[in-house]
């Protein structure tokens, strides 16, 4: 029996018209969080991007933010019916090479993302520092910040 059928079956089902507000009160708070990769440092490189390409790439943009909330939305419903998050999931219904090499291509984003998020971070103290703080300085007060 999963979670999601444990806590609907001790639930009282209480039926009430439609409501713009309750469905905003479920809803906004997970719209959110299903687009909450695009953090700061994404943002930026994006508009890195768009300085050198112009608006060739803004539909790559677009169509990449709406398969990201596809994918989360999913997840999120695979996480509600069997009260699994999506590495349980995967570690329950893959063999070990296949869960290795995911679980690498994982750590790879993770790096790839958080290498310029600290560069990032870095340039900006040695911006606000008027360069008397490095670059590896800024680095190392970034990476120090983050414990």
């Amino acid at each position: 029996m999963t979670v999601f059928l444990e806590i609907m079956g001790s639930l009282p089902v209480l039926y009430s018209c439609f409501s713009f507000r309750k469905l905003w009160a479920f809803t906004g708070p997970g719209f959110l969080m299903s687009i909450a990769y695009l953090d700061p440092g994404n943002i930026e490189s994006d508009l890195q991007s768009g300085a050198v390409a112009g608006f060739k790439l803004l539909w790559i943009l677009l169509l990449a933010t709406l398969v990201g909330l596809l994918l989360q939305r999913l997840a999120a419903r695979l996480g509600v019916v069997t009260g699994l998050h999506l590495a349980e999931v995967c570690h329950r219904q893959y063999p070990k090479v296949p869960r290795v090499i995911l679980w690498l291509m994982v750590e790879l984003a993770i790096i790839g993302s958080d290498m310029q998020e600290v560069i990032g971070s870095a340039i900006a103290i040695n911006l606000l520092s008027v360069g008397r703080i490095p670059l590896w300085g800024g680095v190392l007060i970034t990476i120090a910040d983050t414990f």
